[in-house]
């Protein structure tokens, strides 16, 4: 299994690093006609994909106390802790600016 996932780590990196090369320095493939007739969806497009959007951060935001939740049954004994390692159990607990640092820190 950790062969399996180091393998599964490398292609991820090598695929997101040819993603990102491909996507921001290597030269452009396509016609200059193409390019310069290129646009912005309308709003036809634009507002199912705001729908959309907004719909699934506020349902995972609603749910996920029936994924991630403290005592939730959605896992039930797939996720083992020793009691030594209890720290993930104390995380739930953190007061909530704690929990919101990485946000902050991230803008």
């Amino acid at each position: 299994a950790y062969w399996l996932g180091s393998f599964a780590a490398f292609f991820t990196a090598f695929y997101s690093f040819r993603l990102i090369y491909l996507t921001f320095y290597a030269k452009n493939n396509s016609y200059k006609k193409i390019i310069e007739n290129s646009h912005e969806g309308d709003i036809v497009m634009s507002f199912p994909l705001v729908l959309l959007a907004f719909g699934s951060i506020f349902i995972g935001y609603l749910m996920k106390d029936l994924i991630i939740g403290v005592g939730t049954l959605f896992w039930n004994n797939t996720l083992f802790y020793l009691p030594v390692n209890l720290n993930i159990l104390q995380a739930e607990f953190l007061p909530t600016f704690i929990k919101l640092i990485p946000i902050f820190l991230s803008l």
